[in-house]
């Protein structure tokens, strides 16, 4: 059920729920494969979610801070982190107000029909994040459009799964539950979660066979939450799917379970996409098999008034000891009335006649007059006769009478009304009621509400009346008021709390001992200038309100103090980091197999792809060998445009060097590096004139399927390299997106020294290993290079990355300077070119090789791998991370990556050999 929102002050809380927001967002993203800000794992949702439930909308600074320093701190620009932000708030803000407008708000997980709606709500509201972020991350060129699709399912998927996840985690936490456990329900609870945590071992963990060999048998976790939700409350159901999803995620990241995909985004999609039905299942159940607790329960109750009327009907004198101070009254006072209202007839008095004894649902309306006891006889009358009057007058008493669904029940101070068709007519008529008097100060009248069963019965007079628990409840809801009070029963709220308008006008008292020891939990009913805001006397005197502090608050129905929600923040982040550090390190991160399903036929044989080429070292037939360098330029330019196409595999430049000869078995070469295509090509550079000569040999027949020539002057260069890879794409039947199109065709720089510069630096990169002369070679062109172009965002990038391998290998000096030169060449290709992949992969070996920030380089080199699909640099730099971190297994699984794509480098190898020897394990 859901109340208006508890009002709080100050910026302590707002900064708490920031903090959290960021560690949950920083966490999240630490699952991102497919693009660096979209996360199929996103708590942050259900956190924000949960926290302007439960905090009111006032809360949402909290939620754009937070977003905005978790997207800053990651990829984009301030630009992109604010429209990220700007998404992820409207998206909390729309399901809020979704809830509350439609789900009963904060209690909307009470009832099942509440669990569906808030489904259907976080799906709705989920997509404005991703519309938001994507789309912003789109157009500013840190995502490719043709991966929009994909990165924005990831992105409302995970937006989605985190609120049916941690929503109800934080929400019920937050409440208090009037469900105690005894010993043996908390050995039950205690059972349960253990049987889960090793049931999904068992189906997650990797240890047992059937874990380990991917075997459909998650379902058998399933089970367990069901019981859960069954036999315990909400909160036990919410804390079981937490621990389970938990557990799932990271047994899916190592590869282990029925989930596991051929990436490991697919692979977490697949498993949010069980967690969400299991969650909605699971909840709704829980919800149905608690509102059908709380019926019985209410039940009881009534059966308990009920017995207790019945016990106390023998002592008929002392219950009447009001009326026998005043004696004559009850007699005068109801014979005065007859004479002077108009006759009753006999539809008056039941409009509907029913069976004797028949039990009926009634919402009732009972009210009397506050010091009636005092007045005098004829005051009485007269006071009764205005009471019935006004009453009659209302337009609700009208309507319920016309269409035959009322009675009234005269009472000595007052009256009963019986309604029929729903809680809302005798509220209705309450406010009418009010309204009325507010004319007639002298009726100081006070209303009771409750909703339950009546029976009409033959008194001892031969008259119909109605009698039953749900009088009974009513009559004592009505004793607890004042003069001006509307009180509610807590069954009576719970149905009103279903619609919007009475939401602000309910108003939590808690719980108020009544008669015969019974507690009933009491809500106060008022809005504006209606009803009595002021907290009854009987209340006061028993719980001891302090002076001035009358007036009370709309609040939530068994809301905690605001200190008690600070309390339960603090300890779910802090939960949520020590679950983090168990369950979601980075290291768990599945890299796929050393060779793709698709190159192993089923009798061991390698198959080789059609789309597959590599580019042999170019002849330099120039006249001066001094321009070498200018050939090997070419041919890595070309290589690096061929390589950021994704339909295609191209091997690296290092596996290939080796060819340097021209040699004439291209087919053994081609079955070597595991190609179907062999480029071999000529440069001739005379002056500024240039003719390049290329040949594409289809290695299965050493026969001929492309060849050019390409005469042109160096300051068209550019135009040459274009050209010719896009000739090669075409020749191969290479799917391009748009994104690929305009890499190939973009031209570096417009300045031709800029870019003989560069080249001369690239080729001291290519040497075998960077010694100091190497370095500082490529340094001194490199620097030339952005000197003579300031927006030449590949020369800003390869400095960076020259700059950050001399000081982990201090091949030159480790200075300060040198880190920050290597910092702000970095940071300045990124701007010039945010989707520039050497500019990415440049900033994650600053943060890995000198500020050692394993987890931000991973990041970036994640992001690297969407612009640089063919790069065997990327895998094998994530390989020497994870094995920094001691993941072994991860590590190796990124050398065999890199290892397909560059199969004859050395250091791959090698550093494969080195991770064989530390795990022992050896052919």
């Amino acid at each position: 059920m859901a109340m208006q929102s508890r009002r709080f002050s100050g910026l302590p809380l707002i900064g708490i729920l920031a903090i959290i927001y960021f560690i949950a967002g920083k966490l999240g993203l630490m699952l991102a494969s497919l693009h660096a800000s979209a996360s199929p794992v996103w708590p942050s949702a259900g956190i924000a979610l949960a926290a302007l439930l439960l905090l009111g909308y006032r809360a949402w600074p909290a939620i754009f801070v937070g977003a905005f320093l978790v997207n800053v701190t990651t990829a984009g620009n301030v630009a992109t982190s604010l429209a990220i932000a700007t998404g992820n708030t409207l998206e909390a803000l729309v399901g809020v107000w979704l809830v509350n407008r439609f789900a009963v708000g904060a209690y909307v997980f009470d009832r099942p029909q509440g669990v569906f709606k808030f489904a259907l709500a976080a799906g709705i509201s989920a997509v404005i994040s991703p519309a938001f972020g994507v789309t912003s991350l789109a157009v500013a060129g840190f995502a490719d459009w043709a991966n929009y699709g994909a990165i924005w399912l990831t992105w409302w998927l995970g937006d989605a799964t985190g609120d049916l996840v941690f929503t109800p985690l934080v929400l019920l936490w937050s409440v208090a539950s009037k469900r105690r456990w005894n010993k043996k329900e908390a050995a039950e609870v205690g059972a349960l979660l253990l049987l889960l945590v090793l049931l999904s071992g068992v189906a997650f963990g990797g240890w047992p066979a059937v874990s380990a060999r991917n075997y459909p048998i998650a379902l058998i976790c399933g089970s367990v939450v069901i019981w859960i939700a069954i036999r315990f409350t909400q909160r036990e159901t919410a804390t079981g799917i937490f621990i389970l999803s938990a557990i799932a995620v990271w047994g899916t990241l190592h590869g282990f379970g029925p989930f596991v995909s051929e990436t490991e985004n697919q692979s977490l999609l697949a498993l949010q996409w069980w967690t969400a039905v299991l969650s909605i299942t699971a909840m709704a159940l829980s919800a149905g098999t608690a509102e059908r607790r709380r019926r019985e329960e209410e039940l009881q109750q009534q059966k308990r008034v009920v017995e207790s009327g019945n016990r106390t009907k023998d002592h008929f004198p002392a219950m009447l000891s009001h009326e026998l101070r005043t004696p004559i009254t009850p007699v005068i006072s109801p014979l005065k009335s007859l004479e002077t209202e108009r006759a009753q007839t006999e539809e008056d008095r039941w409009v509907e006649p029913t069976p004797d004894l028949q039990l009926r649902i009634a919402h009732l309306l009972l009210m009397d007059v506050a010091g009636y006891s005092k007045l005098s006889n004829n005051e009485q009358i007269e006071l009764l006769q205005q009471l019935n009057q006004i009453v009659r007058s209302t337009k609700c008493f009208r309507a319920a009478e016309a269409s035959g669904k009322l009675n009234r029940v005269p009472m000595g101070d007052g009256m009963a009304l019986l309604f029929f068709r729903n809680p809302e007519e005798p509220v209705r008529c309450a406010f009418e009621i009010s309204r009325a008097l507010q004319d007639r100060p002298r009726i100081r009248l006070r209303m009771g509400v409750h909703s339950g069963p009546v029976s009409r019965i033959i008194d001892v007079n031969d008259k119909t009346n109605f009698a039953g628990s749900g009088i009974n409840v009513a009559q004592r809801v009505l004793d607890c008021g004042d003069a001006g009070h509307i009180l509610l029963s807590a069954h009576v709220a719970e149905d009103l709390a279903q619609y919007r308008q009475w939401q602000p006008c309910l108003h939590d008292l808690g719980e108020c001992e009544v008669k015969h020891g019974l507690h009933l939990h009491l809500f106060n009913f008022y809005k504006e200038n209606l009803g009595n805001p002021q907290v009854p006397e009987k209340l006061r005197r028993r719980r001891g309100w302090k002076e001035g502090s009358e007036i009370v608050r709309p609040v939530s129905l068994r809301r905690r103090p605001r200190s008690l929600l600070v309390i339960t923040l603090v300890v779910a982040a802090l939960a949520m980091v020590i679950s983090s550090l168990t369950f979601f390190q980075r290291v768990s991160l599945r890299m796929t197999s050393s060779t793709p399903p698709e190159e192993t036929a089923s009798n061991g044989t390698v198959l080789i792809p059609e789309k597959s080429i590599a580019i042999l070292p170019f002849e330099n037939l120039s006249g001066d060998k001094a321009n070498a360098y200018f050939a090997e330029g070419i041919h890595d330019e070309i290589l690096m445009r061929l390589s950021k196409i994704a339909d295609l595999k191209v091997i690296s430049r290092t596996s290939t060097q080796h060819y340097k000869s021209a040699p004439d078995n291209l087919p053994a070469i081609a079955k070597q590096l595991g190609v179907a295509h062999i480029l071999k090509g000529r440069i001739q550079k005379s002056g500024d004139a240039v003719r390049v000569n290329v040949q594409l040999i289809r290695a299965a027949d050493d026969s001929q399927l492309w060849a050019d020539t390409f005469d042109r002057k160096l300051t068209d260069i550019f135009s040459v390299e274009s050209e010719m890879a896009k000739a090669i794409a075409d020749q191969l039947q290479a799917k391009l997106t748009g994104h690929e199109e305009e890499e190939i065709a973009a031209k570096p720089t417009d300045n031709p020294k800029a870019y003989d510069a560069y080249l001369r630096g690239l080729a001291y990169t290519q040497k075998t290993y960077p010694t100091s002369a190497n370095v500082l070679g490529a340094q001194k062109y490199l620097r030339e290079a952005v000197r003579l172009d300031p927006k030449f965002a590949l020369g800003w990038a390869l400095l960076s990355y020259v700059d950050a391998r001399g000081y982990i290998t201090q091949s030159v000096q480790p200075t300060v300077a040198l880190r920050e030169e290597a910092r702000q060449a970095a940071e300045t290709a990124l701007t010039l070119q945010p989707n520039l992949g050497e500019a990415v992969v440049a900033k994650g070996a600053y943060h890995y090789w000198i500020l050692k920030d394993y987890d931000t380089a991973v990041r970036y080199f994640e992001q690297a791998r969407q612009f640089l699909p063919n790069s065997s640099l990327i895998p094998e730099l994530l390989a020497y991370v994870a094995r920094r971190r001691g993941q072994w297994d991860r590590s190796k699984a990124y050398s065999n990556e890199a290892e397909r794509l560059d199969p004859h480098n050395v250091n791959i190898l090698t550093q494969q050999a080195t991770t064989d020897v530390a795990l022992r394990r050896f052919p």
